[in-house]
Formats: C-alpha cells, structure tokens, sequence
C-alpha cells in the first residue's frame, strides 16, 4: 500500500505579511518599535523602560511561493545604516533583494544573480521599499534579517571616546 502526501497550494500557506506583493501593499517594518516584553509570571519584576538604542534588528522567517514578490517599508533617518540579509533554508531556488526609495530611485537593483545581503547609508529621513523576488519559482522558506544602526545615539558615544 503506498501512501500519498499532498500539500495544500502554496498561496494558501503563505506568511503573516501576505499580502505585500507590490510597493503599494508593502508591510512596514518599524525597526524602532520596542520588542513586545514576555509575559511576567506570578511574582516577576516588571522590566526597566528601554532608552535609545543604537542597533536595531528584525528577523523573520517567510515563505516564499513561485512567481511571489515580497515587498516591505522601512522607515529610515539620516544617517542610518540600514543591512539586510537574505538566506533561503534550502538550495531549491534563489531569491533576491533590491532597494528603492518611494520615489523609484533604485539603491540597489536587483540582478540576474542573486542579491543576499546589502548595505544602505540613508541621507535623509524617508520610507524605502526593500523587495524580495523569488529568481527560480520554486516553493521555499527564507529568513530575512534587517538591522539598522542608529549614528545619532551612536556618534556622541563615539565623540566622548575619541576627543
């Protein structure tokens, strides 16, 4: 007896973000908004109230499904610098990165080779379009990761050190 296993459509499993496959439905990524404190249990100390950070992350894992984009906004201020990095969890397909700004400047295009990772320095306080093309239309899971470093909080640190 052979027993058959078949996946429901991938467009029915996708992630949370879906859908953002265009500039115009891109979900926004606030870098800045404080992680959701854990849940206190019975007795625990409430934590302290965070202060300015100088690196901020975000990390999700994300399905992508063939022909799908996914698009994301990113709020951004002078001076920041902005990394992402992109890792498919299987060597089934490729998927690339690219960055433009809402006015369709392009920072970085995207390639007939894969685009992974990239750093981006921001000029001037804006919203960009970090976009996610899947290159091989194969089904496949990735993690995205993006980090922004904040020069304002970091550059009197760095002031107080040096003079």
């Amino acid at each position: 007896m052979a027993l058959l296993h078949v996946d429901k459509p991938c467009v029915t499993r996708q992630d949370e973000f879906e859908p953002n496959d265009s500039e115009a439905s891109a979900k926004p990524i606030d870098l800045r908004a404080p992680p959701k404190p854990a849940p206190a249990g019975p007795g625990a100390q409430p934590s302290p109230p965070q202060g300015p950070q100088d690196v901020y992350h975000w990390r999700q894992s994300l399905m992508s499904c063939p022909d799908d984009v996914d698009v994301f906004s990113i709020a951004v201020k002078p001076g920041d610098r902005l990394t992402a990095t992109l890792k498919a969890t299987s060597d089934l397909g490729r998927l690339t990165l690219s960055l433009k700004k809402q006015d369709g400047t392009v920072l970085v295009p995207p390639g007939k080779e894969a685009i992974t990772t990239f750093n981006f320095v921001a000029d001037k306080e804006e919203n960009l379009l970090l976009r996610i093309d899947n290159m091989d239309g194969e089904e496949l899971t990735y993690d995205d990761g993006i980090e922004l470093m904040n020069y304002d909080n970091l550059y009197p640190m760095l002031k107080n050190i040096f003079n």
